[in-house]
């Protein structure tokens, strides 16, 4: 069954960008952090300043530029579709292999 979470994170971080956005119901902005430089050291203290600032999220999405041919809407991450993702890195070498350098995320299974 799903829930409500309330806000959602989004991260879109390029090979040239990092775009890091709260949106609320009807996919209203509530916060947001543009930086148009590739994304770095800086990244956790724009996400703790930007978390600092807003609505704290119920859930975080990360857009990632390519999933290949059998990834191509939301969907959850778990070991089985980051190891897809990893095969089909070659596909967006600027931007998958960034996207899937990030450490795994810690927080409670839902």
């Amino acid at each position: 069954m799903l829930t409500r979470a309330g806000p959602v994170l989004v991260a879109d971080a390029g090979s040239s960008s990092l775009r890091l956005t709260v949106f609320g119901d009807g996919g209203h902005v509530l916060n947001e952090h543009h930086s148009e430089s590739p994304p770095g050291e800086g990244v956790p203290q724009a996400l703790r300043q930007l978390l600092k600032e807003g609505p704290p999220p119920g859930a975080a999405g990360h857009r990632i530029v390519h999933g290949g041919p059998e990834l191509r809407s939301h969907t959850l991450l778990d070991d089985a579709v980051r190891a897809r993702l990893t095969q089909v890195a070659e596909l967006a070498p600027l931007h998958v292999p960034q996207a899937l350098n990030s450490r795994p995320c810690t927080c409670r299974k839902h």
